[in-house]
């Protein structure tokens, strides 16, 4: 093994090395996430995934949230680590700790179910609110054989 290879192999770069992830659940402050990160770099670290978990106190993209982040990531640069997002803000994702869905049902997840009925009527659902679509079909087994959407 040439001599360049055995020094990458036993120093690799930051791209090779654990990227943690950093749970955020308490109080962020910009010193905070300075002081951390170089902890992190000193550690072997080469890299790491910004969480926020429970027990945040700082607001979720809040101001402070966002200037603890930008800290956090020309930290990182500057030390030649690598700096991730990860998700956006506990569970469920996508909702970003509620500010999605707080601005109205419309930005709610959605779901389409499949419901066999063969003792309802049609009309009887069709006069329901949330209907997207009603089919009536000829079904072999788990095979579709025929269908056609009625009207709503």
């Amino acid at each position: 093994m040439n001599d360049e290879l055995k020094e990458r192999f036993q120093n690799p770069g930051s791209e090779f090395r654990s990227f943690p992830f950093w749970a955020w659940n308490d109080r962020m402050t910009p010193q905070m996430a300075r002081e951390q990160v170089q902890h992190m770099k000193k550690a072997g670290n080469g890299g790491f995934f910004i969480h926020s978990r429970d027990g945040l106190e700082t607001e979720y993209m809040g101001r402070e949230w966002l200037t603890c982040v930008r800290e956090a990531v020309d930290t990182a640069q500057e030390l030649g680590l690598y700096a991730w997002l990860y998700d956006e803000d506990r569970w469920p994702s996508g909702t970003a700790g509620g500010k999605v869905t707080a601005l109205g049902e419309e930005y709610c997840c959605k779901g389409l179910t499949m419901e066999v009925s063969r003792e309802r009527s049609s009309e009887e659902m069709l006069a329901e609110k949330n209907l997207v679509a009603l089919y009536a079909a000829r079904i072999d087994g788990q095979k579709i054989e025929d269908f056609r959407r009625l009207s709503n």
